[in-house]
């Protein structure tokens, strides 16, 4: 690991090839659209509800059964 103080890091320069900058389809097919997000968002969503059955299991089955809450 490199252990450079702050002013120094400011004056390293960077000599590598030349960079164009991602259009917006590219960008898009780089972070695969918005699927990734919609799959978390309901991996999320089933997490908490399984979470939320099992803390009250009791009363679950109860529903399921037609019975009242315990």
């Amino acid at each position: 690991m490199l252990n450079l103080k702050h002013h120094e890091m400011k004056t390293i320069t960077c000599t590598t090839a030349h960079f164009t900058p991602l259009d917006e389809t590219e960008i898009q097919s780089t972070r695969g659209g918005i699927a990734p997000l919609l799959i978390a968002i309901v991996a999320g969503a089933t997490v908490a509800a399984s979470g939320q059955i099992f803390r009250d299991w009791d009363n679950f089955k109860a529903g399921l059964a037609g019975r009242p809450p315990v």
